[in-house]
């Protein structure tokens, strides 16, 4: 598999901005950095799609959120600290009450906003590392999937080296309640 370029078309690639100057983030943020849109917290990531939209007159068929993560949590904004409130990161709760969202804080209704900006068919990438991994990655990735009515989300269940431009390892894809795993490699 390779990664949609970031210059090429209903694409966009936002990084987790809040990290320090000797990060990992730091090569796809500086790098990159004319393909990417820093984000500070999930407004910020919901802004910048809507921004995409409207300036290019069309809806995204592929996001790519670069940022710190582990087993069923992905930063966004967050650096590498852990992030409970859910306004800079997506954290899945597995046991919670009859009712209540399996996504920490505000997240949930926040990302119901993503649904008017992506395409019908659009993936979403949760490009950080092991975000995929266990029954915590997946049960966040089905959260993520069914609050986005069942779109794609991807995430790697092992380490990511940005800064090699290959993302290579097995890849959990979720769409719906349909999981799937298997050895991918991205090419930046």
């Amino acid at each position: 598999m390779r990664l949609p370029p970031p210059f090429a078309g209903a694409n966009l690639w936002v990084v987790d901005g809040n990290h320090p100057k000797w990060d990992s983030l730091t090569w796809v943020d500086q790098l990159m950095g004319v393909y990417t849109k820093k984000i500070f917290n999930i407004d910020d990531l919901i802004n910048a799609c809507a921004n995409d939209v409207i300036t290019n007159g069309r809806t995204l068929d592929f996001l790519t959120i670069f940022g710190h993560g582990m087993a069923g949590y992905q930063s966004i904004g967050a650096g590498k600290k852990c992030e409970w409130s859910g306004t800079k990161s997506l954290r899945w709760i597995p046991i919670t009450k009859p009712g209540e969202s399996q996504l920490t804080g505000p997240a949930e209704k926040k990302l119901m906003k993503l649904n008017g900006l992506l395409s019908q068919n659009a993936t979403v990438f949760l490009a950080g590392c092991n975000v995929g991994e266990g029954d915590n990655g997946t049960g966040l990735l089905r959260g993520v999937s069914t609050i986005l009515n069942n779109r794609p989300i991807q995430a790697f269940e092992w380490q990511v080296f940005w800064w090699t431009g290959l993302l290579a390892g097995p890849l959990k894809e979720v769409r719906g309640t349909t999981v799937n795993s298997s050895l991918s490699t991205y090419s930046l």
